[in-house]
């Protein structure tokens, strides 16, 4: 643990290092994507534009041995961190990198240190929340950043063929199947699909392509050259 005259001694070298790590951030990392810049403001992100991500092989601890070493106890970064957040700029490690949910944790703690009013104050609000926490564990800026996060379900869509073409397929299945009667209400609704649903996951039903590569050089022939 940390008592309290170390932990007065050390918060100033803390921003100062956080300074030199966002300025680096901000210089060399790339600006958020369109997905992520729909997260960030999902999440509450005010200035998107400015937030910038590096992804890197190992997440950075400070060259103060004495910092570093307190980082480490802490549990703030450790040799098995997996990103980190320096007011707008965020650090990412590389095999990390598609975690949707890790970035949206990022993104939340972006969205606090605007709330907090600059990296300075955030530094020390963090810190200082994190150091009331048991053994700083968790904190209730991470709490809220885990908390955030997690509330969003993602659904993947498929890497290869038209994933809207099945869905519209789907749609005409379910219309001919299932909704080619008058429903009363909503309630009704919802459980007619589910009955309708649930024997057609349960079947793993899966699409017959019969248009085939062959057939599209043909029909489609201007897509695809000589």
């Amino acid at each position: 643990m940390i008592d309290q005259e170390t932990f007065e001694r050390l918060l100033p070298l803390a921003y100062q290092w956080a300074k030199a790590q966002e300025q680096f951030i901000l210089a060399r990392g790339a600006p958020l994507g369109p997905r992520q810049t729909a997260d960030a403001h999902r999440v509450g992100v005010r200035d998107c534009s400015r937030v910038k991500v590096l992804v890197v092989d190992r997440i950075p601890l400070p060259d103060n041995k004495e910092l570093a070493e307190a980082s480490r106890l802490t549990h703030i970064i450790t040799d098995a961190s997996r990103g980190a957040t320096i007011g707008h700029g965020i650090i990412i490690r590389a095999d990390c990198w598609g975690d949707r949910e890790l970035i949206l944790h990022q993104l939340v703690h972006v969205a606090q240190c605007e709330r907090s009013g600059g990296l300075e104050p955030f530094v020390q609000e963090y810190l200082c929340d994190r150091r009331t926490c048991a053994k700083f564990t968790v904190g209730s800026l991470e709490d809220e950043a885990r908390r955030i996060a997690q509330r969003f379900e993602f659904h993947y869509t498929p890497k290869h063929g038209s994933w809207l073409n099945m869905a519209e397929m789907e749609f005409s299945v379910l219309t001919r199947q299932c909704l080619n009667r008058r429903i009363a209400t909503a309630a009704e609704l919802a459980a007619e699909v589910a009955a309708w649903e649930q024997p057609r996951n349960a079947a793993k039903t899966k699409i017959d392509w019969s248009f085939r590569v062959a057939d599209a050089r043909v029909k489609l022939h201007w897509v695809y050259p000589s």
